[in-house]
């Protein structure tokens, strides 16, 4: 449950009522409840997932191991407008939007999430990234087939110690 709401729900309306309401004493404001209509109402769009953003120490640093080893390309260079992130996907069509990027911004690194992930189009690309990496220590993990839906892999640290891996053989279409 959201701190937000344990002290007030929501009735079958979207109205707020509190614990001692009516509605709670008829258990028409179950957490679950809350969701069920949340997604109702968000059903005519739902939401798609565009970005994910990530702090760096050093833009530089990480703009070069996202473009070198995962293909990416600057979409937009925010630094131009004097702000201090870059925007990376996917290549992309002349005048045609990206479908998801990866948002970087010059901060402190206060926390990094478990891993980004990338499909290759072959173990031997794979090996290859796995490869280069090594050579510039940032290997965390030598290429490795574990089988079933994780397949082909091997892992990476970027400048700022994020974890990304590198797979073929994950039955995911990707972005």
């Amino acid at each position: 449950m959201f701190p937000s709401m344990r002290k007030s729900q929501l009735n079958r309306s979207g109205e707020i009522v509190t614990p001692n309401s009516l509605e709670t004493a008829r258990g028409e404001c179950r957490p679950e409840s809350i969701f069920l209509r949340t997604r109702k109402l968000l059903t005519p769009m739902p939401p798609r997932w565009t970005h994910i953003t990530i702090n760096c120490s050093d833009i530089g640093a990480s703009v070069e191991f996202y473009t070198s080893f995962c293909g990416l390309k600057i979409v937009r260079d925010r630094r131009i407008e004097g702000r201090h992130n870059v925007w990376l996907g996917p290549a992309t069509k002349r005048d045609e939007d990206p479908v998801f990027v990866l948002v970087i911004v010059q901060d402190e690194v206060k926390a990094r999430l478990d891993h980004f992930g990338f499909q290759c189009d072959s173990r031997a690309e794979v090996d290859r990234i796995a490869a280069i990496a090594r050579q510039q220590n940032i290997l965390v993990e030598p290429p490795v087939d574990v089988g079933g839906v994780v397949g082909y892999f091997t892992m990476l640290r970027d400048p700022d110690g994020h974890l990304v891996e590198f797979t073929f053989g994950q039955p995911l279409k990707g972005l």
